[in-house]
């Protein structure tokens, strides 16, 4: 659904768009799977020169993946070459992803998000920063984009190269705080500068590991469809969501796998989107790996439809190794197998947070506060006595430990009292060794006691 720019209504694609066409020899691919075409205008290679035939990858619970080379034909028609393999793409593919890969994020949203609005569609990607770089292209951001005030810092960079600054918006343990939104708004448009977008990272935020709840979600959308804004949802830390019940005071060994919600996940804002001004970005980096720079994008059709040809004029698409792969392995797992898979996954990361909890429960009670993230993978502290936790940075690399300012998170680029950590792939023992001298570090330049930290509660963001 797009959008006209009338008084209730707005443009979703930004003017540039009307650049982002089709190429002239693209156009001619649909002719390719005609019956008895004989194609000699394409520029794509033989497959029968290419050195790979097949290739089998071993998965971590012992089974194996066979897949085996396509020609572009069947890869075209998403077709499998047997029951016992799956196809290996090795050759030019499509814009919106291989059609195997395709077809399976689409059931894959419709199963769990449910998007209200009917004219939507989706697109792979190559990884989620990829994808936030062509939504802020694609959209009709403006000159001004909202975010929350402690937000990923990458999409803060890539403002800075489309020439978009961004504008924090309060929040707190639920979120961003719908009155300081609405606030937010009112005095953009009394600048004569409206805001157009709103980017949010609704689940395990990064870094303050926060989870917007159903009801805090329902009023930003409300407020967006007040100001006509488009929400770019971020969710890739959606899959490490942790139990709904509170259990933040549990010890790892406490937890078990039929506690974890699987794919019984919380709603979305594209759950809610009923007029279409929803842009919603998923990656398999965190539930499956980094390395293969895949994922999807859902949104109304006109903008995927421009997603998808600036895909072709500029990555084309991502490795049809990744795309085989992830094909190749949803397909062996089905619905239940990835459903115990990310039971497995959000195990391991409730473990990993009992076990930085508990470390920073042991050292840090009396130096610092933090919120108790509802998934993710951070743990976002904030120090008492300390206004700069940049001034510490040097004092930390010596004491060997890592952890980043707060200050690299703000959207105002301020000074902050809090720093970020990490707990996703340091063991127990390491996590309890980095807090206790993160611990030494603040007593050493002279750090304040703190308010008791409860084991259960949430600290509110600064105002």
């Amino acid at each position: 659904m797009e959008f006209t720019g009338d008084s209730d209504e707005y443009a979703i694609l930004n003017p540039i768009c009307s650049r982002i066409q089709q190429g002239a020899i693209k156009s001619l691919y649909k002719y390719i799977s005609t019956p008895g075409f004989i194609s000699l205008g394409g520029g794509l290679p033989n497959d029968s020169v290419f050195p790979f035939e097949r290739m089998t990858v071993e998965l971590t619970d012992g089974s194996t993946l066979f897949l085996e080379k396509q020609d572009f034909q069947k890869a075209k028609n998403g077709e499998s070459q047997n029951n016992r393999t799956s196809a290996l793409s090795l050759n030019y593919g499509l814009g919106k992803g291989h059609p195997n890969v395709y077809n399976w994020m689409k059931e894959h949203v419709q199963s769990v998000h449910s998007p209200p609005c009917t004219s939507w569609d989706v697109c792979h990607t190559v990884g989620g920063t990829d994808s936030i770089f062509k939504c802020l292209f694609i959209l009709n951001i403006g000159t001004t984009l909202l975010t929350e005030e402690y937000t990923y810092p990458v999409t803060m960079d890539i403002c800075k190269i489309l020439g978009i600054s961004t504008v924090g918006v309060r929040c707190d343990e639920f979120g961003i705080v719908p009155d300081a939104l609405r606030q937010t708004c009112v005095d953009l448009a009394n600048k004569n500068s409206p805001a157009k977008a709103l980017y949010t990272i609704p689940t395990g935020q990064n870094p303050t590991g926060t989870s917007m709840s159903m009801e805090r979600k329902s009023e930003v959308y409300d407020i967006a469809r007040e100001f006509h804004l488009t929400i770019i949802e971020d969710d890739a830390y959606y899959y490490i969501q942790f139990p709904s019940s509170d259990c933040s005071d549990k010890l790892m060994e406490d937890f078990n796998e039929d506690e974890m919600p699987g794919l019984s996940l919380a709603a979305s804002f594209l759950s809610l989107d009923v007029d279409g001004r929803v842009v919603r970005m998923d990656t398999t980096t965190k539930f499956i790996c980094p390395g293969l720079r895949l994922g999807w994008v859902t949104g109304p059709d006109s903008f995927i439809k421009k997603y998808s040809l600036l895909n072709d004029n500029t990555c084309l698409m991502s490795s049809g190794f990744s795309q085989s792969i992830f094909s190749a392995l949803m397909s062996h797992w089905g619905v239940e197998g990835f459903n115990n898979h990310l039971k497995r996954l959000q195990l391991y990361y409730v473990q990993q947070r009992a076990a930085a909890l508990k470390a920073a429960t042991e050292h840090l009670s009396e130096l610092a506060t933090w919120s108790i993230p509802q998934g993710g993978m951070f743990l976002w502290i904030k120090i008492s006595g300390f206004e700069d936790t940049e001034s510490m940075l040097e004092d930390l690399i010596e004491a060997k430990i890592l952890m980043v300012p707060g200050k690299h998170f703000s959207s105002t680029g301020n000074s902050t009292s809090y720093l970020r950590a990490t707990y996703a792939t340091a063991a127990p023992e390491k996590l309890d060794e980095a807090f206790r001298r993160l611990a030494a570090v603040l007593i050493s330049k002279g750090g304040k006691s703190a308010e008791k930290q409860k084991p259960s509660s949430n600290i509110l963001m600064p105002s």
